[in-house]
């Protein structure tokens, strides 16, 4: 198991997260307009999806192999998401190109996810 040491985006005070729980992180920006993270965890773990100062990328390192990182379709803010937790990746039309629509397998509080990337380049990146 590895732990997580990340910082409360209320207060700055410290959040230890088993890294093992961790489903997703997402880009968010806050009332100060700074940019923090909403962390989702399993929904075993009984806690709501919380906010902290770090960035997804510092959270979670780009190079882990178990998550990979999308973009918001709308957006365009990332989005590491754990490859395990993605159900349906399924491919959507939106204006003249082609995106994704992912779909999570319900362990977590994750809605459906528009993102730039394909279903093709989405499927090559989980394997």
């Amino acid at each position: 198991m590895k732990y997580l040491k990340l910082h409360n985006s209320d207060d700055n005070g410290v959040i230890i997260v088993n890294k093992d729980q961790v489903t997703a992180v997402v880009s968010f920006v806050d009332k100060q307009k700074r940019l923090t993270s909403k962390v989702f965890l399993y929904t075993s773990c009984s806690i709501a999806p919380f906010i902290v100062n770090e960035t997804p990328s510092i959270v979670i390192k780009p190079e882990d192999p178990d998550f990979i990182t999308l973009h918001d379709a709308e957006t365009n803010s990332v989005i590491v998401v754990k490859k395990s937790e993605i159900s349906v990746i399924d491919s959507i039309k939106i204006g003249a190109s082609m995106k994704a629509k992912v779909y999570f397998c319900g362990n977590n509080d994750m809605q459906p996810i528009f993102v730039h990337e394909s279903a093709e380049k989405i499927f090559n990146l989980i394997e």
